[in-house]
């Protein structure tokens, strides 16, 4: 297991945060704050050369990042989460990989469906059908929170499909020491992850990134609250359906898992606690794992360089000792 030093800021300095704020007001004088937002989030893509695409699949039109060049990531978000969580370390892994990046049925601008199930593999299911609408055979996969536990899903049970598997502070894994959210939900069956006010999306925030969320400009964090607030039905249906035990945790699935696996676990992680990083050795020992100190729920977006080289090195080391990960 490897420790690693936190640093790595999205905006380095002051000065590149007024740059950015300075071309934001450029672009949406006078305008509406949904465009505001959407302009700022397509100021941080073209930082990291993504654009969106619309996938076709049979649960509706999924909107997608892409961009990059090289083997295709597949890299898919958590709860409460969207497309955009991997923007910031996409710039960091562009020249190696062609990035993908799509939102989850019931996240970001994806269909709200209300009806579907969202247990695990049903999820992971839907993601094989838009990897095959976007012509993706083969793929190496990721996935943070929730999203990692969907990329184990699909690990496990398409061998075929799967290059390599990449899980960031992963849900499901039965056993580990209960973080917040469980705690929450097992002993009065409150959903904290699914707010009904600004102030609750801010304190979710909190909780993620221990106190200091990377800087986002105060009305993007507005939309995106009252995103969350609207969505708060559908979403505590999702995370009832996520934390239904029945289903196989990761315990279960990562034995299956035959391709090289990276586990990256924040040490202050309140939401999944890092004691999954022990138990997830203990059924799959070859397991290359790093935890990250001072970091929390998020590392993607709270140290994306450094989480983006760690990755890189885990892929240069399984290239050396096999040639390929073909």
């Amino acid at each position: 297991m490897i420790s690693l030093p936190s640093s790595d800021p999205w905006l380095p300095c002051s000065s590149a945060r007024v740059c950015v704020l300075l071309a934001i007001l450029a672009l949406t004088a006078c305008a509406p704050r949904e465009t505001w937002v959407h302009r700022t989030f397509m100021i941080d893509r073209t930082l990291s050369s993504l654009h969106e695409v619309s996938i076709d699949t049979p649960a509706g039109a999924i909107p997608t990042l892409t961009g990059g060049r090289g083997e295709p990531l597949v890299l898919i978000h958590g709860f409460g989460g969207d497309k955009d969580n991997w923007t910031r370390m996409a710039r960091h892994l562009k020249e190696r990989f062609t990035i993908w990046a799509p939102d989850l049925l019931g996240f970001g601008e994806a269909p709200k469906d209300s009806g579907a199930d969202y247990h695990i593999h049903a999820q992971a299911e839907r993601v094989l059908a838009w990897a095959d609408a976007a012509h993706l055979r083969r793929f190496h996969v990721g996935g943070n929170s929730m999203g990692g536990y969907i990329a184990g899903d699909l690990a496990a049970n398409h061998p075929d499909r799967v290059l390599s598997l990449w899980l960031i502070d992963p849900a499901g894994v039965r056993d580990a020491k209960p973080g917040l959210v469980e705690q929450a939900y097992r002993e009065n069956g409150s959903i904290i992850m699914a707010v009904d006010s600004r102030t609750a999306y801010r304190a979710m925030l909190e909780l993620i990134f221990n106190d200091a969320p990377p800087w986002i400009p105060g009305f993007v964090l507005d939309s995106l609250a009252d995103q969350a607030v609207h969505d708060r039905v559908l979403r505590m249906k999702v995370f009832r359906d996520l934390a239904d035990q029945a289903q196989p945790q990761l315990n279960e699935l990562l034995p299956k898992v035959q391709v090289p696996t990276m586990l990256v676990w924040g040490e202050r992680d309140q939401v999944v606690d890092v004691s999954g990083v022990s138990v997830l050795q203990k059924v799959q020992p070859a397991l290359y794992a790093v935890v990250m100190p001072d970091t929390g729920h998020a590392p993607m977006l709270d140290k994306p360089g450094v989480v983006a080289a760690d990755y890189l090195r885990f892929h240069d080391r399984f290239a050396a000792r096999t040639g390929s990960l073909n």
